[in-house]
């Protein structure tokens, strides 16, 4: 008796991947078919899958946090699934461990952010590939406090330079200290300013000229100090103010005035104008 011989008419990829017939195959494309035992052909269901994530990431500023990524199977022939995040915040790198696996299976996600990232919430997309499955989670940057120096001493007085704000000044015990990259370093400009050391003998009030900023004017126990060149050098403003000065304030419409906080004696103002 002959068998009649049946002919199935494969595009010619799934042809390939069947190889002999009567050996079982896996097949190597998305839906392939392959063959069993007795050579009837069979089709590979295309691998989906469900992912999720255990919840969103809160950190503060210059922190690291973590969430773990769980891809579910829900049919299909399992394979390796890669993961990316996106819309991240500036200077907060993501990364993935491990960064791939097979579905069902977990992924740790670890964001850190860098000093001064802005604090907000950040809706952040986790996206496997293949088949572009995706989940999201929030990352939340919360503000802290960072010390920035100078180390170790007793800053009485604070002043920014409002036209370039990376550039600060501090007072203390007889010095006067400034930052041109928002405190990641400092140096001492001191140049004219009278050492007095011990309690209010230091540089009691700092202020900036908003209209020249390389201006400043120090307060201190025995008056006040004019700098023109960013405090690279000083001298006394005007020497008929000989009280201790605890508080400056400059108010910048001409003509633009000068006014300072005594300990005991008030207020007394003078115009930069005449000056």
């Amino acid at each position: 008796m002959v068998r009649q011989q049946r002919r199935y008419q494969w595009p010619w990829m799934w042809v390939l991947c069947l190889g002999v017939l009567g050996m079982t195959l896996v097949g190597c494309g998305d839906s392939s078919p392959t063959s069993d035992t007795t050579g009837t052909p069979t089709v590979v269901e295309q691998l989906s899958y469900d992912l999720t994530t255990d919840g969103d990431i809160t950190v503060g500023q210059g922190q690291t946090g973590t969430a773990t990524i769980t891809a579910t199977r829900v049919a299909g022939v399992s394979q390796a699934v890669t993961w990316v995040a996106s819309s991240l915040p500036t200077g907060a790198p993501a990364t993935f461990v491990p960064p791939a696996c097979m579905p069902t299976c977990t992924s740790t996600l670890t964001i850190a952010t860098g000093a001064f990232p802005p604090p907000g919430s950040f809706p952040i997309t986790v996206t496997g590939t293949p088949l572009a499955g995706m989940t999201t989670l929030h990352l939340v940057v919360n503000a802290v406090w960072t010390s920035l120096g100078p180390a170790g001493v007793f800053v009485a007085a604070l002043a920014l330079d409002s036209l370039t704000p990376p550039t600060l000044y501090v007072g203390t015990q007889g010095h006067v200290f400034t930052s041109t990259d928002g405190g990641s370093s400092w140096r001492a400009v001191t140049t004219g300013l009278p050492i007095m050391l011990g309690p209010g003998g230091g540089v009691e009030a700092l202020a900036v000229d908003p209209i020249t900023p390389t201006t400043l004017y120090a307060g201190m126990a025995s008056g006040v100090f004019k700098s023109p060149n960013g405090g690279s050098s000083w001298r006394v403003l005007n020497p008929n103010l000989t009280r201790s000065i605890h508080a400056l304030a400059i108010d910048p419409t001409p003509p633009i005035t000068l006014y300072a906080g005594t300990a005991g004696s008030g207020v007394f103002a003078i115009f930069l104008g005449e000056q």
